[in-house]
């Protein structure tokens, strides 16, 4: 597989003012470098494909660029397919990495922000939540004999049985042990039924009172986002790519969910 991708070349002494000024944008694969010594007096910065022509840049950086008098070119790359999954996908989860964003002014957290274990706070249906979590086990709650436990997950919930807003703590209140130590019985039939709808109520929620969720999803645009879970093809919500080829396994639910918020064809 064919790729162009944008490249600028600028005078050798200014490489790291380039690449600061590029950083977020910048190919980044362990077998195709970003950075080239395009002659003894220039070096060239290979752009990620994501970002087809120089009117995709902010206007910024592209003064940046001009200030450090930077020519625009073209590389093209060779990709084999598994190389091309990997360029083109993200994997997030609660513990990820720590990493350049996608664009400025995002934070280095910006792949966990995508997780519903981010720390923000949540309005749905007049209750507010410590994160999405939170209130996604206390819709799963909602489906129990039990279904006064939802309240328990509420930031504003003063009883004993408050979860409290470690959404850690949220996701075992809510899992099958947390229920039996409180004598609860998920109605797994009636939860399955509905799960889907709750996490797609939750995604837009998100969406429309949480700017910094909001701009790294958008930052994502023309990728690929995985939900990263180690279970693999029996995910659900999530799953991986498979190390042999970076074919994706699981359904990936949470993901695609996410993807078609961002598209604009959530339905």
């Amino acid at each position: 597989m064919r790729l162009s991708a944008l490249t600028c070349t600028f005078d050798i002494a200014h490489t790291q003012k380039a690449i600061a000024a590029l950083d977020p944008y910048l190919l980044r694969d362990r077998e195709l470098r970003a950075l080239d010594v395009a002659s003894a007096r220039h070096s060239s910065l290979t752009l990620h494909p994501r970002v087809r022509s120089v009117i995709d840049l902010p206007a910024s950086v592209r003064d940046a660029c001009f200030e450090l008098n930077g020519e625009w070119g073209s590389r093209q790359l060779v990709l084999g397919a598994a190389q091309h999954r990997r360029l083109f996908t993200v994997l997030f989860y609660s513990k990820s990495k720590l990493c350049v964003p996608l664009q400025p002014g995002l934070p280095r957290t910006w792949r966990r922000v995508l997780s519903n274990f981010w720390p923000a706070e949540l309005t749905v249906d007049g209750a507010t939540y410590a994160s999405a979590e939170h209130c996604f086990q206390a819709r799963k709650a909602a489906c129990s004999d039990r279904p006064e436990m939802a309240c328990w997950f509420r930031v504003n919930y003063e009883g004993n049985e408050r979860v409290g807003t470690d959404p850690l703590a949220a996701k075992q209140a809510g899992a099958r042990r947390g229920f039996a130590n409180v004598g609860a019985v998920l109605d797994v039939d009636e939860w399955e039924r509905q799960r889907l709808s709750v996490a797609r109520t939750i995604v837009e929620a998100r969406w429309t009172q949480q700017s910094l969720f909001r701009g790294v999803l958008e930052s994502t645009d023309k990728l690929t986002l995985l939900h990263y879970e180690r279970g693999g093809a029996h995910s659900f919500w999530g799953g991986n790519l498979r190390k042999s080829d970076a074919t994706l396994q699981g359904q990936n639910t949470l993901g695609e969910l996410l993807m078609s918020l961002r598209d604009g064809t959530l339905r």
